[in-house]
C-alpha cells in the first residue's frame, strides 16, 4: 500500500491501543515487512481527533477508495 492512503482497521486486535474495528486511519510509513505505521482518527469530532499512531499488519487494514 502507498503512503497517505486512507485505510480501515478490519478487527479488534489493536483495542489496547485505542483502535477498534472500523476505525479510519492514514498510512504514514511502509516498513517493507508487511507492517505499516498508521495514524487513526476520530473523524466524528470537529476538528478530528487523533486516536493513535501505531504499527499494524497489512493483513489488518483495508484500503478505502473514495
Amino acid at each position: 500500500m502507498k503512503l497517505f492512503i486512507k485505510v480501515k482497521i478490519s478487527n479488534d486486535n489493536y483495542i489496547s491501543d485505542n483502535v477498534k474495528k472500523g476505525d479510519i486511519g492514514y498510512i504514514l510509513e511502509n516498513y517493507g515487512d508487511g507492517y505499516y505505521e498508521v495514524q487513526f482518527w476520530d473523524e466524528s469530532k470537529t476538528p478530528p481527533e487523533s486516536l493513535a499512531v501505531i504499527s499494524v499488519s497489512g493483513k489488518d487494514i483495508i484500503e478505502i477508495y473514495e
